[in-house]
């Protein structure tokens, strides 16, 4: 047996895999916010479909692709009950990227509603038991 072979030759286990509850599931839009924030001082320029945080988020994560995603588009793959792949992209971006300050921060921009937000994540693929966690504490 080598030095490294232990590597392979026990059974590795993760104490913290028991802690996470893998049945999670995003709560029903209802139990959300439907309300925007009034984005009190934020400028015109960057609220609602200029948000300057999903702007900033967008340009940071998307900096590959070919043809680059725009805050508006994302304010409209928000609002849409039927995401086509593109919108999905870029949700996917927001949420698995974002953290929790920039969600709030886009929510004071106007960006979406929590119920949106919920909605966004509800049809998306799988997510982390984390990402579930997150959305459903937004809940009204």
């Amino acid at each position: 047996m080598s030095d490294h072979d232990w590597i392979t030759a026990e059974p590795w286990e993760n104490p913290f895999l028991d802690r996470f509850d893998l049945s999670l599931e995003v709560l029903p839009e209802e139990c959300f916010s439907n309300t925007y924030s009034d984005a009190a001082g934020v400028p015109k320029t960057e609220a609602g479909a200029n948000s300057y945080t999903m702007r900033g988020r967008l340009m940071s994560s998307c900096a590959g692709w070919p043809e680059k995603p725009t805050a508006t588009e994302a304010y409209k793959a928000f609002r849409e009950k039927h995401p086509d792949e593109r919108q999905q992209a870029i949700i996917h971006v927001l949420v698995r990227e974002g953290d929790l300050h920039e969600w709030n921060n886009a929510w004071y921009e106007g960006a979406f509603t929590w119920r949106q937000m919920a909605r966004a994540i509800r049809n998306g693929a799988p997510w982390t038991p984390r990402t579930i966690r997150r959305i459903n504490r937004m809940r009204k």
